[in-house]
């Protein structure tokens, strides 16, 4: 990935699609690879999506917004927004149109100190993803961006209505987008210039076998533990 992480940094976003069955090593590749950058400048945005929460719309988005706004369970609808100014990036101009919509996102009653006009419940969800996606491409103006989202074969379909067009936009910004998710759900940005599929699948017994023998140079394992290492451990990626 580390190619695709400097054309992001050069104004090049790019969208990296890391599919693997459960337990194949996708957070894992996640992680080493994030420690490896630990010291470049960049801004990390982490959005889990749950299968507890498959039909709650942008559940994952309001989660990471409460996170990076330090809310508690006892904030009043004031502090809260205060504190959502607080932490917000993004360009001034754009705080107030959008702050209307993030608070109704982010289920803050205004008591009429911050209004938005009527809205169909569409017009309502389109102004919040064109406001997400200003956020983003907010922040990416100070620093690289990277979204992280994690399973996205549990994402509601507003959280996938965002990552279309977060995808579609960041093209000419610096962010890189890396979602992961299991091989039943079926990405539609492959037609993509800008997005990668990376697919892990497991090797073959004979591959493993050859690693095993590789890294031990050739010395024999008990039975017990070769077999549990070809069990736990034989994974391959390929690249699209």
């Amino acid at each position: 990935m580390s190619t695709l992480w400097e054309r992001a940094k050069s104004g090049k976003g790019q969208v990296v699609l890391l599919c693997g069955e459960a337990g194949i090593g996708k957070s894992r590749i996640c992680t080493a690879w994030l420690d490896s950058i630990a010291n470049e400048p960049h801004i990390i945005l982490r959005i889990q999506c749950s299968p507890y929460h498959a039909n709650s719309p942008f559940y994952p988005a309001i989660k990471q917004l409460e996170h990076a706004a330090g809310f508690e369970r006892d904030d009043s609808p004031e502090l809260k927004l205060k504190s959502w100014k607080r932490c917000s990036l993004r360009p001034a101009q754009r705080t107030l149109v959008d702050t209307p919509l993030f608070a109704k996102l982010l289920s803050i009653p205004t008591d009429g100190f911050c209004s938005s006009p009527n809205l169909t419940p569409q017009r309502q969800r389109d102004l919040t993803i064109a406001a997400l996606c200003r956020q983003i491409l907010g922040i990416a103006l100070t620093r690289p961006v990277i979204l992280k989202v994690a399973d996205v074969h549990w994402a509601d379909s507003s959280t996938l209505e965002l990552l279309d067009r977060c995808i579609a936009s960041i093209k000419t910004a610096r962010v890189f987008v890396v979602c992961t998710f299991r091989p039943e759900f079926f990405p539609h940005w492959l037609n993509e210039s800008h997005v990668t599929m990376v697919r892990l699948d497991r090797l073959s017994r004979e591959q493993t076998e050859l690693i095993i023998s590789d890294v031990t140079g050739g010395m024999e394992l008990p039975c017990r533990i070769q077999e549990q290492i070809i069990k736990q451990g034989r994974w391959r990626s390929s690249i699209r």
